[in-house]
């Protein structure tokens, strides 16, 4: 039941629709996601002098007015994550993300973002 939860949530499916399709209520749905989201582990990586990309969206949580962004840096080569950030557009927002990238030491910093240091 996991592995099909798992694979709903990574299609981008619903609570609703999962619901729907496995025939199960919506509180087990969510109990089951909590508990694979508890699971979730960051990624570790110290691959030194690469180069990095910083990038972020817009995203929109439930019916929330505030305008929320994703931001987040990858390694260019392998499209690695190597920090990510979900609130406001601010300057220590965008520190905690590019702190991370400074520390591996790269070799060059792309930004898609307007105003990054």
């Amino acid at each position: 039941m996991f592995i099909l939860i798992s694979t709903f949530l990574k299609e981008s499916c619903a609570v609703r629709s999962i619901t729907r399709i496995l025939n199960i209520s919506a509180k087990t749905v969510l109990s089951r996601t909590l508990k694979i989201s508890k699971q979730i582990k960051v990624p570790y990586f110290n691959k030194f002098g690469c180069k990095y990309e910083a990038d972020e969206m817009f995203i929109k949580i439930a019916n929330n007015k505030k305008q929320n962004r994703l931001i987040y840096t990858i390694e260019q080569k392998t499209k690695h994550f190597i920090g990510f950030v979900i609130g406001s557009r601010n300057t220590e927002n965008l520190k905690t993300v590019i702190d991370k990238v400074l520390l591996l030491n790269p070799k060059k910093l792309y930004r898609q973002v307007k105003y990054l240091p």
